[in-house]
């Protein structure tokens, strides 16, 4: 598949998928910012699954996201920013370095599936309780 200039208006998240698969993080340094990319990002999936992402990027303005799926990173933490997606349903973050869920988690009144097994899992904010939409979690490690 052909890479495409990251000045697209819209990506898709199958094609975004594919283009962060072939490496694209390779070693330290990214050849580019996921940051800047997010900036014209407009679908309800984003998929950034086997990387070395050691932090979730600001997804405050993405607010159509419906579900989002960080596992097998090195994520070690969760800004209280990543809580705040107004529609998103489905959150995996397994295969993780996360010790600590943050009380924050109770703002995702929306959530109805959760995966943060196979992390480092130290602390569970009670706030997990107010998920009133969830259905489904997965929590190992613990």
């Amino acid at each position: 598949q052909k890479a495409c200039s990251f000045q697209c208006r819209k990506q898709s998240n199958i094609m975004f998928s594919s283009i962060i698969s072939q490496k694209l993080y390779e070693g330290k340094q990214p050849r580019f910012s996921l940051d800047r990319y997010l900036a014209f990002f407009s679908d309800q999936v984003l998929t950034i699954s086997r990387n070395t992402f050691k932090d979730i990027p600001d997804l405050s303005q993405l607010d159509n996201l419906t579900a989002f799926d960080g596992s097998f990173n090195k994520i070690s933490s969760l800004h209280p920013k990543v809580f705040a997606l107004p529609k998103i349903l489905k959150v995996l973050l397994h295969n993780n370095l996360i010790k600590i869920i943050p009380p924050e988690i109770a703002i995702w009144k929306t959530v109805t599936e959760l995966d943060i097994s196979s992390n480092l899992l130290e602390s569970v904010s009670v706030g997990i309780g107010n998920l009133d939409q969830l259905q489904g979690m997965l929590q190992t490690h613990f």
